[in-house]
């Protein structure tokens, strides 16, 4: 009686044991290849996502402009500050008057200062400027502009500078002020509301400036 044999199965090569992809086995050693070129194409991937992600909803920086913009009417750029090394001016000379008939106010400058205006946004709303003769500063400017809303001080200095930026009040002819000074301490400003009008009054903070500019501020008067 002959004996049966059974069916001689093949040994595994233990070199090609690996994980089936649907009708494919792949070896191990190509699957870790392959799984690992995945992972360094999907990092820098991810990480450019990311970056372009957080540029596009990070905030927008805001830059503070140093000009009147209120609901008052059209603003005016500040004053050019001193470039050159001004002369001391003689405050005991003589001083000739200046009066700007449309904004309604008048002021004493020294004789060898002159006024011209600088900016003009319409015939009733414009800036003047203060300097000394042929100089290409710009050391003091008064503006005007309608306030028909009679938009308070303490709002035009929210709007303008900030709500906890520092101010001061006080008086100028008579009438109540409110005076700042601008983040550099480069100048100093005076606004005041009159007759249905926003003034403001800046000068440079150079000292020899201080000194005619607080000339100007005494003799300041409305009139009308």
């Amino acid at each position: 009686m002959e004996e049966t044999q059974a069916p001689q199965v093949p040994a595994q090569n233990p070199q090609m044991s690996g994980k089936s992809i649907g009708a494919f086995s792949l070896p191990g050693s190509t699957m870790s290849l392959i799984i690992g070129a995945v992972v360094l194409i999907l990092i820098p991937a991810l990480a450019a996502f990311l970056f372009i992600r957080s540029r596009n909803t990070a905030p927008s920086p805001t830059k503070k402009v140093e000009s009147v913009s209120t609901k008052a009417g059209s603003g005016f750029s500040e004053l050019v500050p001193a470039t050159n090394t001004p002369q001391k001016p003689d405050v005991n000379q003589k001083t000739k008057n200046y009066t700007d008939t449309v904004l309604g106010y008048s002021i004493q400058i020294p004789n060898d200062w002159e006024t011209f205006k600088q900016k003009a946004v319409s015939d009733t709303s414009y800036q003047t400027g203060v300097r000394p003769v042929g100089s290409a500063d710009i050391p003091v400017t008064i503006s005007g502009q309608p306030n028909p809303m009679n938009v308070a001080l303490s709002d035009i200095i929210d709007t303008q500078y900030g709500k906890n930026y520092p101010r001061q009040k006080t008086q100028v002819a008579g009438v109540d002020a409110i005076s700042v000074k601008s983040d550099a301490q480069s100048y100093v400003a005076y606004y005041i509301n009159k007759n249905g009008k926003l003034y403001q009054l800046s000068a440079s903070t150079t000292p020899v400036y201080q000194q005619v500019f607080s000339q100007i501020l005494a003799s300041f008067q409305f009139t009308r």
